[in-house]
């Protein structure tokens, strides 16, 4: 166990709505806690936070780290490349497609075992992460930023 303290102003829930999780973006570029790396719960949210922190001009990576989850193949083509944790879905769908081809020993017997499967990930570090900056010019580039939204 780690024995980490959970900080709830590093931490933001929204739906999946671009105007949603730009609003989440500029809370946390106003707040005292301002992460240099933004873990997000998948591409799509990368995306929208890569798409409104490069309109006010900040720069990615060298103001913020940036990873999403899931390893949407789109990621290789944004600018700079997304790093991501990739779930290796591929693999995922021929393991299923397998485990259903053969049912047959497992389904409706009541003391057959159904299969378990542990698929490992893989983290595939592109630019989004490789972070070289200034902290003082990052953080009034991105309240300047936060700041003109709010207006």
């Amino acid at each position: 166990m780690l024995n980490l303290e959970f900080d709830s102003l590093l931490f933001y829930c929204t739906e999946f709505e671009p105007d949603a999780i730009r609003a989440a973006a500029q809370r946390i570029l106003l707040s005292n806690a301002l992460p240099t790396p933004f873990f997000c719960y998948s591409e799509f949210y990368a995306i929208e936070i890569m798409n409104y922190q490069q309109a006010g001009g900040v720069r990615i990576p060298e103001a913020i780290a940036l990873i999403g989850y899931y390893g949407y193949p789109g990621a290789t083509l944004l600018d700079p490349p997304l790093s991501t944790v990739d779930l290796n879905y591929r693999e995922s769908g021929r393991i299923a497609v397998e485990i259903l081809a053969s049912s047959e020993s497992w389904f409706h017997i009541p003391e057959a075992a159904v299969p378990q499967v542990m698929l490992p990930h893989q983290i595939v570090d592109r630019e989004s992460t490789h972070i070289v900056r200034n902290k003082c010019e990052f953080r009034l580039q991105s309240l300047n930023h936060a700041n003109r939204e709010t207006k």
